[in-house]
């Protein structure tokens, strides 16, 4: 029973500040929104690099 209380206790102390942090994330949307636009042009510039490969190791040409 008290380490039942004790772990509750120790989970509530862990989890209650992400909580309000995410909250205050999704409250700001400018934040987010460059976060999303930054993710997006990594992922495109790993994503053109990687077919750039492909193309080069099977011998194929991009068309554009």
């Amino acid at each position: 029973s008290t380490f039942k209380s004790k772990l509750s206790e120790s989970i509530i102390e862990k989890i209650c500040p992400i909580g309000s942090e995410i909250k205050k994330l999704l409250k700001d949307k400018s934040y987010l929104n460059k976060i999303l636009e930054s993710g997006t042009k990594k992922a495109d510039f790993i994503a053109k690099s990687n077919l750039k490969e492909i193309y080069e190791i099977i011998g194929l040409t991009k068309f554009t």
